[in-house]
């Protein structure tokens, strides 16, 4: 498949859109809080965003999926993460995402930042996640 430069530009205008809205928040948290944790946090952000919002869009498509399906697709994201960094470094970033992993993942369930998608059991869809008021 190809993606045009279309499909380029449209990519760049949510990203633009999340990216207003992430420096809006994170100029406020900072200010709140005053720390900053990298001199790009806003970028991460904004793109982690970005890519949430597309993840989702994604795994509703490819619904019914399963456990292995997701672990195979988080291994896989997070590689060409770590690929974008010159090759004598990715086995310091690869260190620095095993030992980040399941601290990032406890925090983002904790403040509700994760992807809301559904698990299909017997034709019936049920939130990965409890929705707020289902929490039993």
């Amino acid at each position: 498949m190809i993606i045009t430069n279309q499909d380029r530009a449209h990519i760049r205008r949510i990203f633009g859109k999340i990216r207003k809205e992430t420096d809006r928040l994170t100029a406020e948290k900072i200010r709140s809080t005053g720390t900053k944790t990298h001199p790009d946090i806003d970028k991460i952000i904004a793109a982690q965003n970005t890519l949430r919002r597309c993840i989702e869009v994604v795994f509703d498509e490819c619904l019914p999926y399963d456990d292995v399906f997701c672990g195979e697709l988080a291994i896989r994201l997070a590689a060409y993460a770590i690929s974008a960094v010159p090759i004598e470094r990715h086995g310091v970033v690869l260190h620095a995402v095993i030992e980040g992993l399941p601290a990032a993942l406890s925090r983002r369930v904790r403040e509700g930042v994760v992807i809301k998608t559904e698990w299909e059991t017997d034709g019936v869809r049920h939130p990965n996640v409890p929705r707020k008021g289902n929490v039993q």
